[in-house]
């Protein structure tokens, strides 16, 4: 791919793929029994678009890369929801406690689920904080937590030094954390059984619950099992919810407090409390809901002030006077209790005395923050999950039915928002997007619920379509690179945006708040909203064409699905808006639509002689041998993002195994060294000096694996003669020729041996390195020029130790004394060797060796060398 989608090039599959897609679709039309069942396949012909050989539009080229998965997965679910009508109407036929049950066991499975496929990425930002109070409530009986950091008890769930999280001392000299105890005292029993992981289940087994409660409330309003189940999914199995239901931050809990007052507030609506006896007790537990949530965090107390007031009323306009002092004398001694503890510990009787005068909060900052907390693609909810617009546009639908219940809700939502939004910091820090706005989401289930009931079939066809594409956006978050999609940093450019489809610059089309400012981001949701309200009008036009326009085509009691015809035409509908909405925001934003360098990375992550063993190329039309074609790329610097002072000559992320040359383009021309790093280190891997006689063979640099990064960096001499560096793949490994299908995050040369780690447990150092103790490490060696062996020299720490060394079906076991040491010979194949070592012991310097302040576990030290 060059800057134009004129310079084309691309990977064929095998003769065999097309042969057995068309048998699958001809067995998917026989068993369907009619054609109208596997209409929804026609959705797939978008993914010619990028193929066509003439010249095409840029934003055709969209649809390519992961995206294409979408498009299959989008068409097969529509074409399984016709053949499992029945199933599908039977499982909303069930009775309403068997069916929320049967929300609250999926939701619980799933997120568990989740959270082991995410937990490379877990815990993180202030989620150890958190932990480490819960530890000093068991261990101490207190929640003073400077000891417990001292002795590292974080240790247990959290690698590297953790500082305490706090911006002034109590009134007695101790170190209380910035975090509310809440949260920490609610999971201490889970952590007391389980550690981390325990709380991790107890959470989810929350969250469950709060997404019972949307369901039973929905239920509750609109009396429809399939809008209740479409409420339930449009918040509790996508961003940002699904993410924060097992991540320790009290949002999702607070969430589920939240849910118990609205289904209170729903079943006033339902049934005043004149019409039924009254229970003491269950206004009282709704009561304790509202009570605990300013213990989780101060900005919880608002939405709790709300929901209180809105049920206060509803209770003093029918005169339940027991009912109102049941729900009411908890939260009362509570808040007391509340702001005494601020006393207690500050001196003071404000919510706002752990932050002294750094609060941070300012009217100022609403007008910017509250739109950026829904619209920006980074942090905000609407572009992470565009289902939620339909919970907003629920709202007016429910202002028409039941209006003082919208009223109620929709005071909640601006008031709770509003107040968050005052914060600076309204990205949230390091957590997944959202994550101030998580307690009130929630609620949104229930207006998107009396949407599905209140609208007709075409309403429903868009938003069906909106929540798969919000479904798809949690499954790729959760699914692709291990979870690190999920995370953002403050650049504005989504992370999974530029993931998703990477020919072309997806970010610089939506709105970002942090990078581009208020007014323009603003602009492009404007237009956004444009865009997709024709669509909307458009779709309208056909459901009334199509005689889908109405409440009279509501489906019988259980049928979950509109007819496949408006799902398509929605699904191609939208299709075309973010085609349009790409192009026209590329003009605005004034930027390249192509992105060549993520392009040509994503085609040689791709290359599998076996599987496409054939490319094409667009300009002129033909074919060849994929290795011919991948050889014709010139890698230089991505155009995705601005330049920055002192940034590298050239960084490229995800590279697959092989060799690749650097190309300073006019070789005659190039001055000085250049350097060539892997991951984040500024330890070189490889170096080349350029000047008049250099050799082309003096530019090589071998990857033995695939490696996340990989950085060159130059002198001055270099950075004024190289202004356009690139990497060319000579060859690439195929599946079978690699050692290992990791990929490696550092790598350092020590004399003729360059050795690459896969995690952080191998800790590169001059002139070695250490492992991890307790913990198999791997490490790939790979010799300067092909060697028989590598020679290895383990050092041992101050302890007893029980060493493994393992490569293909080569090992060694060494027993060593404190401070003892041995000399073994790893063999190399090629040059190239996979080696595991396993210790069984370790140490941590910060308590063997006075003034150390190193808390690291380690194991033994390796120093690499070969005759």
């Amino acid at each position: 791919m060059s800057q134009t989608s004129s310079g084309r090039l691309g990977l064929l599959p095998p003769w065999w793929v097309p042969v057995v897609v068309a048998v699958l679709l001809a067995a998917a039309l026989l068993a369907a029994g009619r054609a109208a069942s596997a209409l929804p396949l026609a959705l797939t012909g978008v993914l010619l678009l990028p193929w066509l050989p003439v010249p095409v539009p840029d934003a055709f080229l969209v649809w390519s890369g992961p995206l294409t998965w979408w498009i299959w997965a989008g068409a097969l679910a529509m074409v399984a929801a016709r053949l499992l009508r029945g199933p599908a109407s039977r499982l909303a036929s069930m009775p309403a406690r068997g069916a929320a049950g049967s929300a609250a066991a999926i939701a619980f499975l799933i997120y568990c689920g989740a959270a082991w496929q995410v937990s490379a990425v877990l815990p993180g930002g202030d989620e150890p904080h958190y932990l480490v109070i819960t530890q000093s409530l068991l261990s101490d009986g207190d929640i003073q937590i400077e000891n417990n950091h001292q002795r590292g008890d974080y240790r247990a769930y959290f690698e590297g030094t953790l500082r305490p999280d706090y911006l002034r001392r109590g009134q007695n000299r101790q170190i209380y954390s910035i975090h509310a105890p809440g949260l920490s005292a609610l999971v201490a029993p889970a952590f007391a059984a389980g550690g981390y992981p325990g709380v991790v289940v107890f959470l989810a087994l929350v969250s469950a619950i709060g997404s019972l409660l949307v369901w039973l409330t929905a239920y509750r309003l609109t009396g429809s099992p399939p809008a209740a189940w479409f409420g339930w999914a449009a918040v509790t199995l996508t961003v940002p919810f699904f993410f924060h239901a097992f991540a320790v931050y009290p949002d999702a809990t607070g969430a589920a407090l939240v849910m118990t007052a609205v289904y209170a507030l729903v079943d006033l609506e339902m049934v005043p409390p004149a019409l039924r006896p009254p229970s003491l007790l269950r206004w009282a537990l709704h009561g304790l809901a509202l009570a605990v949530l300013p213990w989780l965090h101060t900005r919880y107390a608002l939405a709790a002030g709300v929901l209180g007031a809105c049920l206060a009323l509803r209770l003093l306009g029918t005169r339940a006077w027991r009912s109102l002092a049941a729900l009411l004398a908890i939260p009362v001694a509570s808040a007391a209790a509340w702001f005494s503890f601020f006393y207690v510990v500050y001196g003071r009787w404000s919510p706002a005395a752990p932050y002294g005068n750094y609060t941070q909060s300012q009217l100022s900052n609403i007008p910017r923050a509250l739109p950026a907390l829904l619209l920006d693609q980074q942090f905000g909810v609407l572009p992470n999950a565009p289902v939620y617009a339909f919970g907003l546009l629920g709202l007016a639908v429910l202002f028409r039915v039941r209006r003082r219940l919208a009223v109620e809700l929709s005071l909640l939502l601006a008031g709770y928002l509003a107040a968050v939004s005052a914060y600076h910091m309204w990205w949230g820090g390091w957590s997944a997007p959202a994550r101030f706005a998580v307690p009130v989401l929630l609620v949104l289930g229930v207006p998107a619920a009396v949407l599905w009931k209140e609208r007709a079939r075409a309403a429903r066809a868009a938003a069906l379509v909106a929540l798969g594409v919000s479904v798809l956006i949690t499954g790729s978050l959760t699914f692709a690179r291990d979870g690190w999609l999920i995370f953002n940093t403050r650049d504005g450019f989504s992370r999974w945006l530029e993931w998703v489809s990477p020919l072309v610059d997806l970010p610089h089309a939506l709105p970002s708040f942090l990078r581009d400012g208020a007014r323009v981001a603003l602009l492009q949701a404007a237009l956004w909203v444009v865009i997709f309200t024709a669509a909307g009008w458009a779709l309208a036009w056909f459901g009334r064409r199509n005689r889908y326009d109405g409440l009279e085509n509501e489906p019988r009691h259980g049928d979950v699905t509109p007819a496949a015809p408006p799902v398509l035409a929605a699904s191609l509908l939208f299709a075309v808006a973010l085609m349009a909405g790409l192009s026209l925001n590329w003009r605005i934003a004034g930027t390249r639509a192509v992105t060549a360098t993520t392009a040509q990375l994503e085609l040689l992550r791709s290359y599998d002689p076996v599987l496409r063993p054939l490319g094409v190329s667009f300009r002129p039309l033909a074919t060849g041998p994929a290795g011919g074609l991948v050889s014709r790329l010139r890698i230089s610097k991505s155009t995705r993002r601005p330049a920055a002072p002192n940034e590298p000559l050239l960084a490229l992320g995800d590279l697959p195994a092989g060799r690749y040359e650097a190309d300073a383009g006019s070789v005659a021309a190039a001055r000085g060294e250049i350097h060539a790093a892997v991951g984040r280190t500024d330890r070189p891997l490889q170096g080349w000096v350029f000047d008049p006689g250099a050799e082309r063979s003096q530019v090589v640099l071998d990857l033995p694996v695939a490696v996340n990064a990989v950085t060159l960096t130059g002198d001055e001499r270099a950075r004024a003669t190289v202004p356009d560096l690139a990497l060319r793949p000579v060859t690439l490994l195929a599946a079978g020729e690699r050692v290992v299908e990791e990929r490696a995050r550092r790598a350092a040369r020590y004399g003729g041996l360059a050795v690459f780690s896969f995690d952080d447990y191998a800790y590169l150092e001059e002139p070695g390195l250490w492992i991890r103790g307790g913990t198999p490490v791997r490490l790939v060696l790979m010799a300067e020029r092909a060697a028989g062996t590598a020679r290895l020299l383990i050092r041992n720490g101050p302890v007893h130790n029980q060493v493994r060394l393992q490569s293909g079906s080569w090992s060694a076991a060494l027993a060593l004394d404190p401070r003892g040491e041995r000399l073994v010979e790893v063999p190399l194949t090629a040059g190239v060797a996979m080696l595991e070592v396993r210790t069984e012991r370790g140490f941590r310097p910060s308590e063997s060796e006075p003034g150390s302040t190193d808390a690291r576990y380690l194991g033994v030290w390796i120093e690499v060398g070969r005759d």
